[in-house]
């Protein structure tokens, strides 16, 4: 269980934490939340500016996952070049979470045939920017574009892992593999490996065979078929196409700290509540800036 202490709530105990990613509209909010898990993703669509940076208070806390706005593309020829755009905004990020008193930044892998042939200058890219700054990356798997599904061979399959997904993996892990001990995770976003193929038996395979690189996940459901881009819902929801009750299960005899994206459809904080007991999730303390 989570032991609450005024705002803050300490992790331990027996199941996954149910949490969201908080708006920054308004950044003395971050404070006030407490030292929970959450994710937040400053400017969405452009560039991390100084003066933007500057507006958020200094605070300390170890557990809040930032994600990296979806410009900002490492694993992109443009990205080599010393002073690209890419490795600035990195930069920016090191920074904004240096201020915010954590080590986690989330990136996605890459998600094209190109990225997908230029993992390696990627994954150095990221290395120089960030790792060798003592940043944490959790390395977020995204739904692959059709030229990187038909590179990959994407097919629905019975196999308990699609093969699709293990060449891929296979290519990642070779790079994850070579870097500094305790610099990087994995992030499986369940809507995005249904949209890559993945059914929930499949999904909860994934997350067992990389458990051990995993402390957060993106527990979405999709609203749309496999196979294409994902439109998140709650995973509960009427509208999701993901079969949820074994993955639930699964997920609540672990130590996961499961991120709620909502983008399409939301919930009732009651929902959810009902969701939490009904799997045995530990939902964090409610707040208003959360996404749910």
């Amino acid at each position: 269980m989570l032991e609450e202490t005024g705002n803050d709530i300490i992790l331990g105990g027996v199941s996954s934490i149910l949490t969201f990613n908080m708006s920054v509209t308004d950044r003395n909010a971050l404070v006030e939340v407490g030292d929970i898990p959450f994710q937040i993703m400053p400017s969405t669509n452009n560039f991390l500016s100084t003066k933007s940076i500057n507006d958020y208070i200094e605070m300390s806390n170890p557990k809040l996952l930032i994600h990296m706005n979806y410009i900002t593309k490492p694993f992109s020829i443009s990205a080599v070049e010393i002073n690209s755009k890419t490795r600035v905004n990195l930069r920016q990020y090191r920074i904004l979470s240096d201020r915010l008193g954590t080590k986690n930044i989330l990136i996605h892998t890459p998600d094209s045939e190109d990225e997908y042939i230029n993992t390696g200058y990627g994954m150095k890219i990221i290395h120089d920017e960030l790792i060798k700054y003592g940043k944490i990356i959790h390395f977020e798997l995204p739904v692959f574009s059709l030229d990187l599904q038909r590179l990959l061979g994407a097919e629905k399959s019975s196999d308990p892992i699609p093969k699709h997904i293990h060449m891929y993996m296979n290519k990642l892990m070779k790079y994850l593999n070579v870097l500094p001990h305790g610099s990087w995770k994995l992030v499986i976003d369940t809507a995005h490996m249904w949209g890559n193929g993945c059914d929930e038996m499949q999904i909860i395979n994934i997350l067992e065979e990389y458990s051990k690189h995993i402390e957060y996940i993106h527990l979405n459901g999709n609203i749309k078929r496999m196979f294409s881009k994902d439109t998140h819902a709650p995973i509960f929801s009427k509208s999701n196409l993901l079969p949820h009750d074994n993955l639930s299960k699964y997920i609540s005899s672990k130590h996961f700290i499961c991120i709620c994206e909502i983008t399409k459809e939301g919930a009732e904080w009651k929902d959810w509540e009902a969701y939490a007991s009904k799997y045995n999730l530990t939902l964090v303390p409610f707040n208003h800036k959360f996404s749910y």
